[in-house]
């Protein structure tokens, strides 16, 4: 699911392995090299709230283990997608080589962070994990679709031993095994090349991700499979016109089948939707969104999470294009599903409270933008906590609303409010601005 920034103008302020192929078709002469990895035979350096930790440290990792499990929900997305908790993960790394966990502690690095301090934040955290786990049960999924429609045990074997490998994070040993998988089958090269694109997807080594599908596809270029996921890698690779491209081939390709599964023909007209709105082209996104939600809705459940995100998507599309009511009424079918699924209590309701709050603003509508505004921090406070960029934004955004209806001390509380967060996490720009803003109030 997309998560909205804060980007009402008014609120501008605060929301201002490489891989080495000796041959294009042998698959068995192949080595493999994790691109954009940083650690020492000594560190592994993260960064969460603001403070930094080394994974490879005994002390520095309990350190880091005690903070982030005082974030339950973080907690949760934690466990399912690595089925242990953090601590199962320290006893893990200890018992296996640099080699064998580099692709975990590039993972690792790349959800908390280690370089931008600011880029670590709760929400964000939260969407990446959300991203991994919706990724490693799409690999999961395809793992034993390749099973069901191979008729080679060997292949099958291997495909099995992949899932658990998969399930205890054993990333260079998936890869090692492809490796040594010796097949004169030109399909099995293709698809043992898909399965270890998705796996450097999983673990962001994304320069690898892309060598390996240009394989697949040039074993079998037809492969809708391999089309759309090169087409969702192009999308985070910043190449949109290229994402379209792929994205409506494999379209075009399952649209002529006759049993291509209809959940798949609304993902695939949601990724096309998705490069639009990257390319802010909001109209072709929104029709594409929309014409996912009709496929999602005749199809799944009426409380099915891929409806939620495609309700929420549209809801994105229609605010970026200001037709802010059309936006306000997919926000709330969003939140509608997820508190079914997953509860009130998550960012992402709570950032959906706020686009609301925001739509409601840029109608003029201060009262109800007040009312969304103040529901988005109840969320933070069960959630992120007190201390957290995201609720300090939504404070600045309640101070403005409770501005527009002049009700100035209840917009000085709240402004007062983002400084204290901010001098905590040391934003000074926002603590410069808003102290303005209160001189200004005074005035």
């Amino acid at each position: 699911m997309v998560i909205k920034k804060n980007n009402s103008s008014i609120l501008l302020i605060l929301f201002i392995i490489s891989l080495s192929i000796s041959s294009d078709d042998n698959i068995d002469l192949y080595e493999y090299r994790s691109d954009n990895f940083e650690s020492t035979t000594e560190a592994v350096i993260i960064t969460f709230e603001g403070k930094t930790y080394n994974l490879k440290d005994e002390k520095s990792f309990n350190d880091f283990a005690r903070t982030f499990s005082k974030y339950s929900f973080l907690n949760k997305k934690f466990i399912t997608f690595y089925e242990r908790t953090i601590y199962d993960i320290r006893k893990m790394l200890e018992t296996r080589t640099d080699v064998s966990n580099q692709d975990l502690y590039r993972q690792l690095i790349h959800l908390f962070g280690s370089k931008n301090k600011y880029k670590n934040h709760l929400a964000e955290i939260e969407t990446n994990f959300e991203k991994l786990i919706s990724e490693k049960m799409k690999l999961q999924e395809e793992l034993k679709r390749l099973y069901n429609e191979s008729s080679n045990p060997e292949f099958q074997e291997l495909l099995l031993l992949i899932t658990d490998f998969l399930s205890f994070h054993q990333y260079w040993d998936i890869h090692r095994y492809c490796d040594e998988f010796k097949t004169n089958s030109k399909t099995e090269k293709a698809d043992i090349y898909y399965v270890q694109a998705s796996v450097n997807f999983l673990t962001f080594s994304y320069e690898g991700a892309e060598t390996l599908i240009q394989l697949a596809l040039k074993n079998d270029p037809e492969n809708t499979f391999y089309l759309k996921f090169y087409g969702y890698l192009l999308n985070d690779l910043g190449e949109i016109d290229k994402a379209i491209e792929y994205n409506k081939k494999a379209l075009e390709i399952d649209l002529k089948k006759e049993n291509t599964d209809p959940k798949i023909t609304a993902s695939n007209y949601n990724n096309i939707g998705a490069s639009y709105y990257k390319q802010k082209k909001y109209e072709d996104a929104i029709e594409y969104y929309r014409q996912a939600l009709e496929i999602s809705q005749k199809v799944s459940d009426k409380n099915d999470h891929a409806t939620a995100r495609y309700y929420n998507d549209l809801a994105l599309a229609y605010d970026k294009n200001k037709d802010f009511k059309a936006a306000i009424k997919n926000y709330l079918k969003a939140i509608e599903i997820d508190i079914q699924t997953v509860g009130e209590e998550n960012i992402i309701t709570a950032t959906n409270y706020n686009n609301i709050g925001s739509a409601y603003f840029n109608l003029q509508d201060f009262e109800k933008s007040i009312e969304f505004f103040e529901k988005a921090i109840e969320i933070d406070l069960k959630t992120v906590g007190k201390n957290n960029r995201n609720i300090a934004s939504h404070y600045g955004n309640l101070g403005f609303a409770y501005l527009k209806i002049n009700d100035k001390d209840n917009a000085e509380k709240n402004f007062k409010n983002v400084i204290k967060i901010s001098k905590k996490l040391k934003i000074n720009d926002w603590v410069a601005f808003f102290e303005r803003k209160i001189e200004e109030i005074n005035q």
